[in-house]
C-alpha cells in the first residue's frame, strides 16, 4: 500500500514550503525551455507541477501520496478533477496528461517497448505558463501568504521578474496561439523493447492546437 498523509498532518508553514519549492521547479523549468531543453525541462515542469497539485489536494482536504508511487500527475489531476471540476480546461487536462508520460524518461532502464513521446520546448512552455499563472493567481492557492510566496517575490522583484514574465504567455497575451507555433527545438523519445532511443530537432510542423502527437518528418 502507498504511504500517505492525511491534510490536517500538513501545517499553514507547510504548504507555503511546498508551493514555494513548486516555484522554484517552475522557474527551472522556464529557463531550459527557453533554452530549447524540452526534456530537462519538462521534467522539472513536471516536479512544478506535482508540488502545486500536492498542495491544492492539502487545501482541499484530502490525502496525498508521500512515498515514491505518489509522483504521477494523472491521478492527482483525475482527483482534483473529481472534487473540483472547474479547477482545469479540456486542454490542461489533455496538457497534463501527456507531460506526465514524460516521467519515464527519468528512468530509461525501465520504459515499457510501446513507449514514445514527442517534446516541444515551446508549446510545452506555453502551456505550463497558462496552468500555473493561472492557478498560481486564483483561489485557492492565492489565499496562502498573499505577496510572500516566492512566486510573488518573483513578480514583483525587477532583478527576477523577467524570469517569470519574458516570453509568458499568461502575461503576455498576444503570444497566446504562436508562441506554440514558433520555430522551437523538440525531443522524441522511444523504446523498441530492446534499445533506449532520443531524437532532437527544430521544427516549424508545430502548431497551437490540443494535438500533441509527433510531426510526420520529425524523425526523418
Amino acid at each position: 500500500m502507498p504511504k500517505v498523509k492525511q491534510a490536517i498532518e500538513f501545517s499553514d508553514g507547510d504548504r507555503w514550503s511546498l508551493l514555494n519549492y513548486s516555484t522554484h521547479d517552475y522557474i527551472a523549468s522556464r529557463t531550459l525551455l527557453k533554452d530549447g531543453q524540452a526534456g530537462p525541462g519538462t521534467i522539472m515542469g513536471i516536479t512544478a507541477l506535482e508540488k502545486m497539485f500536492k498542495t491544492l489536494l492539502i487545501m482541499k482536504n484530502q490525502e496525498i501520496v508521500v512515498d515514491g508511487s505518489g509522483h504521477r500527475l494523472a491521478p492527482m489531476i483525475d482527483k482534483l478533477v473529481h472534487i473540483d471540476g472547474s479547477l482545469f480546461t479540456t486542454d490542461q487536462i489533455t496538457f497534463v496528461k501527456h507531460i506526465d508520460k514524460a516521467y519515464k524518461i527519468r528512468y530509461p532502464d525501465n520504459i515499457d517497448p510501446s513507449f514514445r513521446i514527442f517534446l516541444p520546448s515551446l508549446k510545452i512552455l506555453e502551456n505550463l505558463d497558462l496552468l500555473y499563472c493561472d492557478l498560481m493567481n486564483r483561489n485557492p492557492l492565492n489565499t496562502i501568504s498573499p505577496g510572500g510566496r516566492y512566486f510573488d517575490m518573483f513578480f514583483s522583484n525587477g532583478a527576477k521578474k523577467s524570469s517569470l514574465i519574458d516570453s509568458n504567455v499568461f502575461y503576455n497575451i498576444n503570444l497566446k496561439g504562436t508562441l506554440s507555433s514558433y520555430n522551437q527545438k523538440c525531443a522524441a523519445y522511444s523504446s523498441n523493447g530492446t534499445s533506449y532511443m532520443e531524437w532532437y530537432k527544430d521544427s516549424i510542423e508545430v502548431k497551437a492546437d490540443n494535438d500533441w502527437s509527433e510531426p510526420t518528418n520529425f524523425n526523418k
